[in-house]
């Protein structure tokens, strides 16, 4: 019997599914705050919904260098995800993320004496790098996806060097179909990303977006294939071509 094809949709987290109110150019005063107050991007969970219905798999691809940095602990990024989870009516199957960074550089000028040096480094799985998306596939053939991890919240747990302790939940044995997966993101290094690993990649305005795009970086079929103006937008045009 051939092994079971799964489409996937990898979507970024801040400033594509919710507003983005830390990282990047905004720095991050009270992550607290911004954990117990998250705002979706109007009409995601509808749309996120219709591309469950059509037999997807929803899975987060989200860079977390603030881990890096010492803006916020790794149990963080879970703890956002529960009330995410919450929100979403528990609709995302899978949370990867990577919390190192290449160099510690950080417009904002935060304190370095924060820096975790052990999580500074050119990574391959920090977007535009793929590692985050042949990690989800390496697990997805082995019957498992990473999930929201309670231990580390529990633990406040500060970081961890070995990245297979994350938590990861069963599910079923599957070979990701590239030809119907895709990749939506608010910053160049999303899509990119999602070319790089071979899938079709939306650029939404949200976010980053709109600056992304007045940049003039953006290329359309070098380093997205789509510029639409929301999540809402990309999942009509993926759900189109069904």
């Amino acid at each position: 019997m051939s092994e079971l094809t799964k489409k996937i949709l990898f979507l970024d987290r801040d400033g594509t599914i919710s507003d983005d109110k830390g990282a990047f150019h905004k720095p991050v005063l009270d992550y607290e705050k911004l954990i117990n107050n998250i705002e979706l991007i109007d009409g995601v969970l509808e749309s996120i919904q219709k591309i469950k219905n059509a037999g997807f798999l929803v899975i987060i691809m989200s860079n977390q260098a603030g881990v890096a940095k010492g803006k916020f602990y790794e149990s963080d990024i879970h703890r956002f995800n529960v009330n995410l989870n919450k929100k979403l009516n528990g609709l995302i199957d899978g949370y990867y993320y990577c919390p190192h960074h290449d160099s510690g550089y950080d417009i904002n000028k935060i304190d370095k004496n924060k820096f975790i040096n052990e999580l500074i480094f050119d990574c391959d799985c920090r977007k535009p790098n793929i590692g985050m998306f042949t990690k989800a596939e390496n697990d997805l053939l082995q019957g498992s996806i990473q999930y929201i991890d309670k231990k580390m919240i529990e633990n406040n747990t500060h970081y961890v060097l070995d990245r297979n302790a994350v938590f990861k939940k069963k599910i079923e044995k599957c070979i990701i179909n590239k030809n119907k997966s895709y990749m939506i993101g608010d910053k160049i290094s999303d899509t990119l990303a999602g070319k790089k690993y071979g899938i079709t990649s939306y650029l939404v305005r949200t976010g980053e977006g709109r600056q992304e795009e007045k940049s003039g970086l953006v290329k359309i079929g070098v380093n997205t294939d789509y510029i639409v103006d929301n999540i809402n937008d990309a999942i009509d045009d993926i759900l189109s071509k069904e």
